[in-house]
């Protein structure tokens, strides 16, 4: 999966991203740079458990990050 700003999102994230409209439009809106932070955090994780526990606590950062910008309310 490619975003609309250009940053590929490997195929288990994007499922991640897939499951939560909400999520998935505060991911879009982020800068790029952001974006990469992000993909780079899931996909750098040298074990499949560091992975799957990134995986899973994806989510809440992006929905955090969201509240930190003040794009959904607290």
């Amino acid at each position: 999966m490619e975003t609309r700003k250009g940053t590929t999102v490997p195929d288990d994230l994007a499922l991640v991203l897939e499951a939560d409209d909400q999520v998935r439009a505060v991911f879009e809106a982020m800068r790029p740079s952001c974006q990469r932070e992000y993909v780079d955090w899931v996909s750098q994780a040298k074990k499949p458990e560091t992975r799957a526990n990134r995986l899973q606590s994806f989510s809440g950062r992006i929905l955090d990050y969201g509240r930190r910008h003040q794009w959904i309310p607290d």
